[in-house]
């Protein structure tokens, strides 16, 4: 009789992670989805609002600061097994490619137009646009790759999406765009400790070590 009772257990696990979640907010500031199929059909939002900057202000000044520093840590903390410094080597160096390749594609051509008169072009009149229109265009790959990241995070996490407001989140307000999506991966990573650490506590399994990573969410996340 003792071999069936070592087997129920973990069934009871299997159950409780195929339940509903149930929703619980107040002083701890826990809150958990209702179900894993309302977070697929892309009902949520995000956990704090794209000003929420005063209740986190580190974030804000990294994302301010150092934008691509942020954007690879976001990607590792959201999408684990990827590897920080190629989204790093992504932000920063194919934006570099960029500008230099619109910029040696005007260079190159206007320089077999105008033969020998392109060297006594006043430099002004030939860089400024060359730079200009470059400079465009490693926007435009730069707001489009990291809109497409944040269209990434939402499809994880059951965000309706939004594409066309991705991108013209990050072309309009990269910073803030940045921070909100650091806040919400750690409002989501703590939800996902606490709906683990109430699956085992219903299980009858105490995981001391689940109980500390699960601590309270921060301020902003209570406002969502």
């Amino acid at each position: 009789m003792a071999s069936p009772a070592k087997d129920e257990a973990p069934v009871a696990v299997a159950i409780a992670v195929e339940a509903p979640m149930p929703q619980r907010s107040g002083a701890d500031g826990v809150r958990l989805l209702a179900t894993p199929t309302q977070a697929a059909q892309g009902t949520g939002k995000f956990s704090s609002g794209l000003c929420d900057w005063p209740s986190d202000l580190l974030t804000c000044i990294v994302a301010l600061k150092l934008p691509a520093v942020l954007f690879a840590q976001n990607q590792r903390r959201a999408f684990p097994g990827t590897n920080g410094c190629e989204w790093l080597l992504r932000y920063i160096v194919v934006s570099v490619l960029v500008f230099m390749a619109v910029c040696f594609a005007i260079f190159i051509p206007m320089a077999f137009a105008y033969g020998d008169d392109f060297v006594d072009m006043d430099e002004e009149a030939v860089l400024f646009p060359i730079f200009g229109v470059a400079g465009i265009a490693m926007i435009a790959w730069l707001v489009t790759f990291v809109g497409g990241r944040r269209a990434a995070l939402r499809a994880k996490h059951g965000i309706a999406p939004s594409v066309v407001g991705d991108v013209c989140t990050h072309l309009f307000c990269h910073p803030c765009a940045l921070a909100q999506e650091a806040r919400h991966i750690e409002f989501e990573e703590r939800r996902t400790l606490a709906a683990a650490a109430a699956v085992l506590e219903a299980a009858g399994q105490p995981a001391p070590e689940m109980a500390r990573l699960a601590e309270p969410l921060p301020a902003y996340a209570n406002s969502a």
